[in-house]
């Protein structure tokens, strides 16, 4: 991983403000906001009862990738403190903790605002109505040209709900 590190509470995260050995232009701007409670680690809040492998893994293969990593949390203070160290013990280190990038930063006047700029949130509580406005659109165009029968058309429901419920818990 290239970059300087920054301390922050006490222990260093990623300082990759300039573009990064061996990453494409392409790759180098694409910014991913990923929550902590839900998504990375089962909680109760403040207490972390255990990581989410799944998704910790998915956040490395993504910063390896070359995606600058946000860590967008609502936690703060102690809390948030002990969320950044759990995920740096977890071998899951942000290149920001609830920032935007420098040039973002720069892009919004010189200041950060609230909400971070990101090509993509990773959050337990989302859901992109359009995208799955679209999917379930597209299927019924296959199942209306019968590429797909209804057998078909009712296999993907499930896969797709079972998929849903998957990723929720």
């Amino acid at each position: 991983m290239t970059g300087k590190l920054k301390e922050v509470f006490g222990i260093y995260i990623n300082d990759r403000r300039q573009q990064g050995e061996g990453m494409s232009a392409q790759e180098y701007r694409r910014i991913i906001a990923v929550d902590f409670d839900g998504t990375l680690a089962e909680t109760k809040f403040p207490e972390i009862i255990k990581p989410i492998p799944k998704m910790i893994r998915h956040c490395r293969r993504l910063q390896r990738g070359g995606a600058i990593l946000i860590l967008n949390t609502c936690r703060k203070g102690k809390d948030l403190q002990d969320a950044v160290e759990w995920c740096a013990a977890h071998g899951l280190v942000f290149d920001y903790v609830n920032e935007n990038t420098a040039e973002n930063i720069a892009n919004y006047g010189g200041t950060d605002t609230r909400k971070i700029f990101t090509h993509e949130y990773i959050d337990d509580k989302a859901i992109n109505p359009v995208r799955e406005a679209m999917w379930a659109r597209r299927v019924r165009q296959l199942y209306a040209q019968r590429i797909i029968s209804a057998v078909g058309l009712a296999a993907a429901l499930v896969i797709a709900i079972e998929a849903a419920l998957a990723f929720i818990k």
